[in-house]
């Protein structure tokens, strides 16, 4: 009879034990942008506090409501990120188990950068393919970089100088 009380007994333990440590915090709230419009798969990152470490992540619904469950004791920093917009963060505490905290709304506000003047060069290709029925190339020598030698002033010894490609010639009429 005692030993069935005393592993009765400890059986209660370990299942409380257990019990106590599937409880966790939840924190919860609402991400909007500046104007107020929700902000769909913005990322809310739960960091600890004292080496910026990932705890635990999700992403906000259509709605821009996240929640982050089974948060364990101890201080953290919320971050919360969407592209086009500065991050937030936030400290938070988690004293108790069951516990839940509403951050509140969060409205990010955009984030821009002004670029200096953007200025695209480029050289056209002297080898022109048309895609034709009988697939036709065209060489433009004023384009051809062998123009600039000067070994290559003709356009036969341009010709002579080309990878070989299958081309048919014109026939003047």
């Amino acid at each position: 009879m005692r030993s069935i009380l005393c592993t009765l007994l400890f059986s209660l333990v370990i299942l409380g034990s257990a019990a106590a440590q599937n409880k966790a915090a939840v924190i919860k709230g609402k991400v909007n942008d500046s104007k107020e419009q929700p902000l769909p798969m913005a990322t809310v990152m739960l960091l600890q506090a004292a080496d910026s470490v990932l705890s635990t992540f999700g992403m906000t619904d259509d709605k821009g409501t996240f929640s982050l469950p089974k948060t364990s004791k101890g201080k953290y920093i919320l971050q919360i990120s969407y592209l086009g917009f500065q991050n937030y963060q936030k400290p938070i505490e988690i004293n108790g188990i069951d516990e839940t905290i509403d951050v509140g709304m969060v409205n990010l506000e955009e984030q821009s950068e002004l670029l200096s003047e953007v200025v695209v060069q480029g050289e056209a290709n002297p080898l022109n393919i048309k895609k034709t029925p009988l697939n036709t190339m065209r060489w433009h020598s004023k384009r051809s970089p062998m123009r600039q030698q000067k070994n290559c002033s003709k356009s036969s010894r341009a010709w002579r100088s080309m990878p070989t490609a299958p081309l048919k010639r014109r026939e003047r009429t």
